[in-house]
């Protein structure tokens, strides 16, 4: 189970660095063009420093999401490796959607789609982890009577 834990942990933080990425951009370069575009056609007055500002926050709360989600992707994990069968079974359908999930966003970067692959690869191996015959013994003796 150990495996499978720090399995899913990997997932979970290879999962945030696009986040952490994609706010750090948003910071440190200008706005593209076509974002200060779209934002000008609500707001036509709207200053370049303003655009910046709304979309630095509204990655900062989309982090904010991904971390909360981390948060409890770990907390089911770590309820995993105590035993408890309901939480193997969470962090299995947990782990499957953001497999699904994160496979199929559009590509970017070579580095991107490593990214991808080892968030997904990370997901699977952890899910295989919790089903292979050698791990029924720890759902099944300690179970879910902690």
């Amino acid at each position: 189970m150990r495996a499978a834990f720090w399995l899913v942990c990997a997932s979970v933080l290879l999962s945030l660095l696009p986040s952490f990425v994609e706010l750090i951009r948003a910071t440190m370069n200008d706005v593209p063009p076509d974002v200060l575009a779209f934002y000008r056609r609500g707001s036509p007055t709207a200053t370049a420093e303003a655009i910046k500002t709304t979309v630095v926050f509204s990655e900062i709360v989309h982090l904010g999401v991904y971390l909360v989600t981390a948060a409890v992707f770990v907390l089911v994990a770590r309820k995993m490796r105590t035993g408890r069968n309901w939480a193997r079974w969470s962090t299995a359908a947990l782990l499957l959607i953001g497999a699904v999930s994160w496979s199929t966003r559009e590509l970017g970067s070579p580095l991107d789609t490593l990214a991808k692959v080892l968030i997904a690869g990370c997901a699977l191996a952890a899910i295989v982890c919790m089903f292979v015959r050698a791990s029924r013994p720890h759902f099944t003796v300690s179970g879910d009577n902690h």
